[in-house]
């Protein structure tokens, strides 16, 4: 009974210990993903405006700003910027060919300007 007892304290501690850490991994990966400090991004920030409203494009993502901290935005459709985003490949649909960066399709018009077209 006691050996029973034991073992069962022990699985019992195993899962609640593996539980907490996979939260905390969950946690960290969801946070990272939704802000990007300020002293991370460092030169590594392209600024656009568009419509009045300035977004941040780092490493194929856009932002807006808020306080410290770049917070993740949808990419405005029609926004153009004049670099095209590491990290993305030449797609074509419909018989159009288009450049792919992290779910958002861009159009190339002339003199290396890329223009969101589909997000």
């Amino acid at each position: 009974m006691k050996r029973l007892m034991i073992g069962l304290i022990i699985v019992v501690a195993s899962v609640t210990s593996n539980q907490a850490t996979a939260q905390q991994e969950l946690d960290t990966s969801t946070t990272s993903t939704k802000t990007i400090r300020t002293d991370e991004a460092k030169n590594k920030i392209f600024e656009i405006e568009y419509k009045g409203i300035m977004y941040y494009v780092f490493n194929g993502t856009w932002h807006t700003k808020m306080k410290n901290r770049y917070v993740l935005k949808n990419a405005p459709k029609g926004a153009k910027i004049s670099f095209k985003p590491e990290g993305g490949k030449y797609v074509t649909m419909h018989g159009k060919k288009y450049y792919r960066c992290k779910g958002i399709f861009y159009k190339e018009h002339k003199d290396s300007i890329y223009e969101v077209v589909r997000i």
